[in-house]
C-alpha cells in the first residue's frame, strides 16, 4: 500500500509535469519552425512521442511491484502472498494512466498489422499512367508504389501513406473525369504522403495522444500534423508538376464533390468544419502566394 500511496503522491504528479512540460517545448518550437513545414511536423511528432515515456513508468511499475511478485509466488507456490498482491491491483481499474498506455500499445499493435495489408482491389492496367506514376515516383526519390482502381461513381484518389506497405487507390470515376495532367498533379500529391510517410506521422501522434491521457497538449498534435501535412503535400506536388495543374485538379474535385458525405484523401469534404485537412480554398491561395513568390513552377512535364 506504500508503494501505491507514494506512486499517487510523487511519481504521477511528476509523469504529469514532465510530458507536458516535454509537449510545450515541441510546441513552441513548432511555432517558430512552421514555414519548414515538414521539418516543424517531425519535431512536434517526437516531442509528443516523448511525451509519452514518462507515462510508460506507470507500466514499468506495475511490472516491478506488480507482474513480477506474482510470477515469483507462482513459481515458489505462495498462493497466499498471491492473494496479496491481487488485493492491490485495484490500481489497475482506477488509473486513467495505465488504461491510456494499455489501449494506445493496443492500438499500436492492430495498425502495425492492419498496414501490412494490402486492399483487395484491382490492381492498375495502364501503361501510360503507370509510366507517368513511375516518372513522378523517380522524382520524388522513392519506390513505386501498388496502384488500386475502385470501382465507384465518386472522384476519389486516397492513399495508405505508410513506410510498410504504401499503395494509392484511383476510382474509375476520377479516371473519367480527370485530364492526364490533373491525375497526375493528384498522384504526386497522394506521392507526397508517402515520401513523407504522414499515415504512420499522424497514427503515432494519436497513439501518443492516448497514452498521455492528461497530457491535454497533445490533443491539437493530430490536427496540426494533419493540416500541415497537406499543405506540404502539395507544396511538394508543386514542385513536381506545377502549380497549375494541381490547381486545376483541387478545383475540378471541388466542384464534383456535391455528396452531402464526409470524405477523405484528395477529394474535400463538404463539411469542411469536421475536417482535419485544410480547406480547399485556403490550399489554393497558399500555391498562388508560393507560386507569385517564385517558389513554385507554373508547370513542370514530368
Amino acid at each position: 500500500m506504500l508503494s501505491i500511496f507514494g506512486y499517487l503522491i510523487i511519481l504521477r504528479p511528476f509523469i504529469i509535469r514532465l510530458s507536458l512540460l516535454i509537449s510545450a517545448t515541441g510546441i513552441i518550437i513548432y511555432v517558430f519552425l512552421r514555414n519548414r513545414t515538414v521539418f516543424a511536423n517531425r519535431i512536434l511528432l517526437v516531442s509528443s512521442l516523448l511525451s509519452l515515456i514518462p507515462y510508460l513508468l506507470v507500466g514499468v511499475r506495475f511490472m516491478i511491484y506488480e507482474v513480477v511478485p506474482i510470477v515469483r509466488s507462482i513459481l515458489r507456490e505462495r498462493l497466499d502472498f498471491i492473494e496479496d498482491v491481487l488485493a492491490r491491483l485495484w490500481i489497475i481499474k482506477h488509473d486513467p494512466i495505465f488504461w491510456g498506455i494499455s489501449v494506445s500499445g493496443l492500438a499500436l499493435g492492430i495498425y502495425l498489422v492492419l498496414s501490412r495489408r494490402g486492399p483487395k482491389l484491382m490492381p492498375l492496367n495502364d501503361e501510360s499512367l503507370s509510366s507517368m506514376i513511375a516518372r513522378v515516383s523517380k522524382e520524388l526519390r522513392i519506390s513505386v508504389p501498388e496502384i488500386y482502381v475502385e470501382s465507384s461513381d465518386r472522384v476519389q484518389l486516397y492513399t495508405n501513406a505508410s513506410k510498410t506497405k504504401p499503395y494509392i487507390v484511383i476510382t474509375t470515376a476520377a479516371l473519367k473525369m480527370l485530364t492526364r495532367e490533373e491525375i497526375s498533379a493528384a498522384i504526386a500529391h497522394e506521392l507526397a504522403h508517402i515520401r513523407n510517410e504522414d499515415r504512420d506521422s499522424y497514427f503515432l501522434s494519436l497513439v501518443s495522444t492516448i497514452g498521455t491521457v492528461f497530457n491535454f497538449l497533445n490533443l491539437i498534435n493530430p490536427v496540426l500534423l494533419k493540416r500541415d501535412s497537406e499543405y506540404a503535400a502539395d507544396e511538394l506536388a508543386a514542385r513536381t508538376v506545377g502549380v497549375e495543374p494541381l490547381i486545376k485538379a483541387l478545383l475540378k474535385v471541388s466542384e464534383i464533390a456535391q455528396k452531402p458525405i464526409l470524405q477523405s484523401g484528395f477529394v474535400p469534404s463538404r463539411f469542411e468544419v469536421f475536417s482535419l485537412s485544410p480547406s480547399i480554398k485556403s490550399r489554393i491561395m497558399r500555391l498562388i502566394r508560393l507560386y507569385k513568390e517564385g517558389k513554385l513552377p507554373k508547370f513542370k512535364a514530368i
